[in-house]
């Protein structure tokens, strides 16, 4: 898959994240829907040994 792809796809997750917690107030759980886009799309868009070497920890350069 075109690297151009992946991103608009994942700028358009997030976006869609962000703006569903916004309208449900629920912007408190934002970093761990996050996570868990990330744990769908990540075995999608990289390799297994790659995938597993990202922190997602929504605490992680705090």
């Amino acid at each position: 898959m075109e690297p151009e792809v992946v991103a608009e796809f994942v700028v358009g997750a997030m976006t869609g994240t962000q703006q569903h917690a916004h309208l449900t107030g629920t912007t408190a759980s934002l970093p761990q829907r996050i996570v868990h886009m990330w744990q769908l799309l990540l075995p999608g868009i990289a390799c297994a040994q790659a995938a597993a070497a990202i922190d997602l920890d929504p605490g992680r350069g705090q």
